[in-house]
Order: structure tokens, then sequence, then C-alpha cells
């Protein structure tokens, strides 16, 4: 337009790389030495025997004779850190025979761990000239991976009620809790600088958003790996076309996926205090002597490697154990073009309430594709890192100082479409599709189609040594070896046990599966003459069903059969152990009920907090009962790769502790939290990694805010966005002993009892009330208890009835001991039959009652009680 300057041509990228006169922008110089100072970490105190990832070009180390692999039955011994050198040499060992490094080569697991992606496609977010100089180089302070500056905590505009990063924090947390697509956080960053004075410090667009948290958190962008979107095989980073000539013949496309820094998570999380403090949960129950199964530390791996001097032993407490997990998730419920793959690694050694917790659970990698990856290029960054860590350790930073920690793969976890990935094997509906044992199944007359797996009682398990000769065979010949296809990208973590460490998980096989397909048969008309049909008496049983008040333990109220098609694991999982048996009792007939009821019992023995030896016996029992009498009483056609899978249980439970230890339930719910991340169809990938990031820094984030610059409201409002909810705890210590129970309500005090509460405050030197004072009164506590039939009415206040028990861990418990004393008293008076010994109990305990009423609460006591 006329009287407006020319717009000026962007020069040319990356000139600093080619001129030494031009200087590195501020952003890529911080990066660069970032990405030296972690390389140089791996590679401190490399031994020359140690394990390299660059030596996994040679096809043949997957194929070995001797593994020193946990699952070994002649070898007891445990991963001592003092024989990994030992190991580690070993590892190094391969077979002389030159077919195996062919045939291997013809897999085209190429080894990418001396690659890296280049700047242009590492930096989604980043751009060395851009015009816009609108955030500073971070460099990190030691011991905090959030690195903020003045500028920072500067106002947004003069006389601003808010911080710059405040407003930053906020717009990013609306975008997340509304899930706003990439256009509608442009149009909201425009309009917000439309409103903003000239004099306002806020971005410009989307992109200076996402860069600004990326240079704050100090995180790098994930790594992205290319492969073939035909063929699905890796692509050098050096490369822009598949090596396949069928590929380059139709042009193949190329494709990416992410790779999450395993390393840079790790740092992160041992900077944190509490997580080191959680590391030695393993260590506060004496796990190893005790001989019931109560976690996966009570598992016979992990108890070898808990040993004194073992690799997870108390002599190296910082040491961790992963768990993986891989599913294809659905983003997108009106489409099946894209497919979201994550891989998850769970840490062993935290609680079990925090292992597949948002704050710990590890996102490794990310495949977002409308075809199922080929886990030897998706699952090889992976396996890499995890081997890395196991051989070579990475040095990180605690509270105690620079310390160097070491990390193992113990187990794997998926549903039986995902094992076959994993495992690369036939699928469930295959010949030998079994990656625990060598049985074969058998396809039904009708149609060859559908495969069933008898009850066979004498089952042959696979053994590590075993997969690996059918792999090489497979290898060989091009063909499956009793269902084993080719070497699993497993086999590259070298102590992985191949049949042992893919565990059989019960949410997909029992609740989703074996559950459904019972409820399909009682409920399906197309078996209504059959004598297990029920369908015609369903509104008795959903009757009875939604009628069930269910205790805190159960997430979800019961729903009705009928909407069985909306039920959530979770409630499979509940009406299985909790609410089936007596929801049937009378109406399945009794023949049903009483085999259904074996696996019931037995599935309640599995995943109970302790399982005894006898436990297991029993549920082992049981399972072979119910699984020899299901053909006869339902049809050949109900053997399935799920009822099969069901016979493996006990054996898992016996290696890694209860079914809960390694059930996929958290690892879905995760899996819906990555769906809410995204707010757009395009990057996906991109889009999750991001949001996770952010999700997981805010916390150390928000304590940083200043309250002195940005406003209480402000300050709320960031919070509420967050997801922190303000809550009135459940009770409130007002002095030792003493505490208000529930949600408290200012009230004016009667007269009475303003002065009985002034004498014991006076005699201990407490403020007196005055005659306007309003006190907190609570009586929430006890009018939410659920009573039994027998009692007449529902506890209605503190004062007036309630069982003593709902005081427990809420009073102290010397006060709770003594009050104890007055209910067992009173339990034993009130009884329908009193026996002459517990009349002479009850009597003393009531004279203890009484004699040490006043000792524990001294002047409060009426005068006559304290002259007893």
């Amino acid at each position: 337009m006329a009287g407006e300057s020319p717009r000026r041509k962007r020069g040319r990228y990356k000139l600093w790389a080619l001129d030494a006169n031009v200087p590195i922008p501020r952003t890529t110089k911080w990066r660069l030495n970032f990405q030296q100072s972690a390389s140089t970490t791996i590679e401190e105190n490399h031994d020359p025997c140690s394990y390299d990832i660059q030596t996994q070009n040679n096809p043949s180390s997957l194929f070995y004779e001797d593994n020193p692999c946990w699952s070994d039955k002649d070898d007891s011994e445990s991963r001592c850190m003092d024989n990994v050198e030992t190991c580690c040499t070993h590892a190094n060992e391969s077979d002389s025979d030159e077919n195996v490094d062919q045939l291997y080569i013809s897999l085209d697991v190429e080894s990418d761990a001396d690659g890296s992606s280049s700047e242009e496609e590492n930096s989604s977010y980043e751009s060395d000239s851009e015009p816009e100089n609108d955030t500073e180089t971070r460099a990190c302070r030691e011991g905090d991976t959030i690195g903020l500056f003045e500028e920072d905590n500067s106002l947004l505009y003069p006389n601003s009620e808010v911080s710059k990063l405040e407003a930053h924090v906020l717009v990013n947390l609306f975008v997340m809790e509304h899930k706003l697509s990439n256009q509608a956080l442009e149009d909201l960053i425009c309009l917000i600088n439309i409103l903003l004075p000239n004099t306002h410090k806020f971005v410009r667009s989307g992109y200076l958003l996402k860069k600004y948290f990326v240079n704050l958190f100090h995180e790098p962008l994930p790594k992205r790996h290319k492969y073939c979107g035909r063929c699905l095989g890796n692509i050098p980073p050096a490369m822009n076309v598949c090596n396949n000539e069928q590929c380059n013949k139709v042009n193949a496309s190329v494709k990416e996926f992410l790779e999450i820094d395993l390393f840079n998570q790790l740092r992160r999380l041992y900077k944190d205090p509490e997580f080191v403090k959680h590391l030695g949960y393993r260590f506060s129950q004496d796990f190893l002597n005790d001989n019931n199964l109560r976690d996966i530390y009570s598992g016979s791996v992990y108890k070898n490697l808990l040993k004194p001097g073992g690799f997870l032993g108390s002599d190296h407490p910082l040491n961790l154990s992963f768990s993986f997990y891989t599913d294809g998730v659905n983003p997108f419920k009106s489409s099946q073009k894209q497919n979201l793959w994550p891989i998850f690694l769970m840490i062993n050694e935290l609680p079990p309430e925090l292992r597949q917790s948002k704050k710990y659970l590890i996102l490794a990698g990310l495949w977002c594709s409308s075809k199922k990856p080929n886990m030897l290029t998706f699952g090889r960054p992976v396996i890499d890192s995890v081997s890395n860590l196991y051989r070579n350790g990475i040095s990180v930073t605690t509270t105690s100082g620079e310390e160097r920690v070491y990390a193992t793969l113990l187990l794997a976890t998926e549903d039986l479409q995902a094992k076959a990935l994993v495992t690369n094997m036939k699928q469930y509906n295959g010949e030998s599709g079994c990656s625990t044992c060598f049985d074969t199944g058998e396809t039904v007359k009708e149609n060859n189609l559908h495969r069933i797996w008898p009850y066979n009682p004498n089952m042959k398990y696979r053994t590590h040594k075993s997969v690996l000769k059918c792999a090489l065979e497979a290898t060989r010949s091009g063909k499956p070896v009793k269902g084993v296809k080719g070497a699993s990208v497993f086999m590259l973590f070298k102590d992985f046990n191949l049949v042992e460490g893919f565990v059989t998980d019960w949410v997909h096989g029992v609740c989703l599966g074996l559950v459904k397909n019972l409820l399909a048969l009682w409920l399906n008309g197309e078996h209504r003459t059959k004598d297990f049909y029920i369908e015609n008496k369903i509104a008795a049983i959903d009757k009875r069903l939604t009628s069930i008040r269910v205790p805190d333990i159960v997430s979800r109220r019961p729903r009705p059969l009928a909407e069985r098609a909306h039920w959530k694991a979770t409630e499979f999982r509940a009406w299985l152990l909790h609410y089936s048996l007596p929801v049937l009792m009378g109406i399945l007939p009794h023949i049903f009920l009483q085999h259904y009821s074996l696996l019931v019992s037995a599935l309640s023995l599995l995943v109970s907090e302790k399982i005894t030896s006898d436990d297991l016996a029993e549920a082992d029992h049981l399972i072979d009962l119910y699984c020899k009498e299901l053909s006869p009483l339902y049809g050949e056609k109900t053997m399935t790769a799920n009822v099969h899978q069901l016979r493996h249980l006990v054996h898992f439970v016996h290696l890694f502790g209860p079914l809960w230890v390694y059930s996929c339930f958290g690892f879905e719910n995760m899996n819906g939290c990555l769906t809410s991340m995204i707010h757009g169809t395009w990057h996906i990938a991109e889009q999750v990694a991001f949001t996770l990031s952010v999700v997981r820094n805010l916390p150390s984030l928000l304590p940083k805010l200043n309250p002195s610059i940005n406003s209480t409201s402000v300050l709320q409002f960031a919070k509420r966005l967050a997801g922190e909810k303000s809550s009135t705890p459940l009770s409130i210590e007002c002095q030792t002993g003493f505490f208000l129970l529930g949600k408290p309500k200012k009230e004016s005090l009667k007269e009475d009892y303003r002065e009985a509460l002034n004498t014991f405050f006076a005699c201990r030197g407490l403020p007196l009330l005055s005659d306007t004072a309003k006190i907190a009164t609570i009586n929430k506590r006890l009018t939410s208890i659920k009573v039994p039939d027998l009692l007449p009415r529902k506890p209605r206040s503190l004062s007036e009835r309630a069982y003593w028990k709902v005081l427990k861990g809420i009073l102290h418990h010397t006060y709770l001991q003594h009050y104890s004393l007055l209910v067992s008293a009173m339990a034993l008076l009130v009884g329908e039959k009193i026996t002459p010994d517990e009349l002479t109990e009850a009597d003393n305990l009531i004279d203890l009652f009484c004699k040490e009423l006043a000792f524990h609460y001294g002047e409060f006591v009426p005068r006559h009680l304290q002259e007893y």
C-alpha cells in the first residue's frame, strides 16, 4: 500500500553455521550447550566393556545361548551391581553364525542411537531468526528445573494486577481446560493484544506462547524419528526415503513418531525430594522375609533383585525398575483415521497409589497413525534408553548431591492385540498365539475362522531360550515358528525374559473379556433355548443391582445391565467381585451359578491385598475346575483365548504379585487423559507431548507466582484452572488430642455452652470466648454414616449417637483408646445374652474408664467423676 515501507524479506536460516562472524542466537546456544552436557553425562565413567547401544547394529547380538536373565530356572543368583562388569562383557558376546547376521539385517532394524533429527525437524516451536525478541535465553539454576527471571515477575503492563508470567500461565491453563484448537488459541491471543494497552508484554502468537513455556521449563523438545508410511520400517536421520525398493517405486511417504527423553524425565523426578523419599517404600515393610504376596516386591522375580547386594537391594536404594505398557487409543469418536499409541513406563518402586499417577508415570514415546506401529521401529528408542540405563546408568542431582542411578525393565503388560505386536508373535486367533505356553488351539469346524483353546491339563510353558530359537528359525525361513514371527524389540534388552516378562492383564482378559462374554451368553436372545438364558429376568436383576448402596471403595454406583454396553472396565470389575453372586442368586440356574462362583472366588483371591500360599493354591484349583467345566456347560465355542489366559494368572501372580500390581486400569485412565489433551486434528502427538510437559511442570510453577504482584483472585483462578479444588479437611486439630470433624459452620453459642468452654480454656491458659463470639460447629461427619437395618435411626450428631470407630485415625490414639473402654463395656451390657465373664469384664472396663477420665480431661470432667 502507498505510504507503507516494503516488508523486509527474511534472511537465510542458520547463517551462524555457515559464517563464523555471525553470532549464534541465545536460545540456540543454550540448546546446544544443554544437548552437549546431556551427552557428556551419559558418556562419563563409561566402562570399555560396558554395553554400547551403537554396537547393536550387530544382528547376532539378539541371539545367544547363555542369557543371564532372571528367568533361568538353573540360575537363582540375583542381578548384582558388583557383577555388572561380568554381565556387560557377557552381553557383547555374539553368535558366530553368519546367517543370523544376514537374516537380522532383513528385519530392517537399524540402530539410530547415534543419530539425531535435523534442527529444523526438532524445532517445531523454535526458529533462530524469529524477529520478535519475546523470551530470554534461560540458564538453569542449580537444583531448579524452572528458571524464573526478573522479567517474568514484572507487571504485564504499568499498574496492572497481574505479572507477565501469570498472564501466560492463565491463558495456557484456559486453553488446556477448554481444549481450544490452534486457531482458537491464535484468535484468543489476537483478542488479548487488542484489549491490552500498547505497552503490554504479552506474546503476539500461539507459537511464541509455546516457545515461552519450552524455554521456561528447560525441557528439550521430543525427538522425531522417521519411518516409512508403507512398510513402517525405520528411516535413518540423514535420509528422506525408505531403503525398501518397493516403497521407493510407489513413492511412499515419510512419517514421524516422537520419543520423549527418558533421561531428562528421570533427572526432573530425582530433583524432587518427595520422589526420592517414595523410592524407599520397598524397604518400609519386610517384603523379603514375608511369604505372603502383597506387592510386586513379594513376587519371586523382584525378591531376587531385592536381596542384599542385589540390583534393587538396600545397597542401591535409588535404582529403579520399569513396567512397560502400550496400547492404541482412538482420540476421535467420529473417525478411525488416526490412532494414538503411547509408550508408558511405570516406576515399580513407588507406593501403589502413586505408580500410575500423572506426576510419576513416564511417557516415553508417541505414535500417531492410521496403522498399528511396527514395534521394531517404534519401541527401539525406548528399549535402547532403558538398556543404556541398565548398563551405564545416569548421573542425577538429589538433595544429597550427585548420584549415579541404574534402571532395569521387569515386565510388559498389554492387551492381547498389543502383546502380539511387542512379542512379534501371531495374534490370539492364530495357531500357537499364546506367548506363555506352546498350546496351538483349534479352529472351529463350521468356518475355520474362529480359534478355540480346549482345556489341556498338561500345558507346556515356553522358555526364554525356546523363544530365541523360534525367532532365529522364523527369521531364517521367513515363516512363523510355533507362533513366533521373528525378533522382538525386547530382545535388545538382554536381561528381559521373553516369556515371563509378558504378563497377562486381567483388565482386558477378565473384566472386558470373559465377564463381558458371559453376560452376552446369559442375556443374548439367540440363546433363549439354553438353560443359562436369563434375559427375560433382566428387570429383576436390574432392580436388585440398582438398589445396592456401595461403599467408598467402589468408584461408581451400579448401573443396570440394560446399559452394560456403556459400562467401563471398573464397572465390570465391580460386577464380578461385588455384585454378581448376590444379584444372580435365585435367577441364574444353580448349576451355572455354582460354576460361575468358581471364577468369582478365584479372582477375589488373586486381587486381594495379601495372598497366602494356600490362597494361591486354592485359586489355581478353582480356575482349573472352572475352565474344565466351561465347555460342557456352555459349548466349545466359549473356550476363547481369554479363558486360556485365565489359566496363566496364578503363574504370573507367583512371579510378580497380585493382579492389581500390573493391571492396565491406571494406564487406561492415563490414555483417557491423553485424549483430553488433544484440541485439533493436526500434529496430535506434538499437542499431547507439549500439554503433558506443561501439566507436569505447572505444580512446581504455581508456588513461584509472586503474591505481591498478582491479586488473590488471579491466583485463585489459576489454581482452579489447574485443577486444584479447595476442600475442607475432614478434621482440624484445635488442640493436641482434640479435633473438629467435617466441614465447620460458624454459629453463636448458648450461654451455658460458652461458660463451660471458657472454664475449659481458662484451665489451659487459652483465650476466652466473648459474648458475641462464634465458633465452628460440626455435625456432618456422623450424618454421612450408612447404618444397618438393625439400628432404629440414622445418627444425627456427635452429641447424640455414634460408633466410636468413626473417630479412628482422627481422634488422638490415647483418647480413642480410653473412649473405647466405655464403648466396649456398653456393648457387653446391652447384648441380648450376657455371660458372667462378660459382666465382670464390663465392670472392669467401666472402672478403668472412670479412673482415667480425670487424668485425660482434667477440670473439664464433672466433680462427681473427678472424685471417683
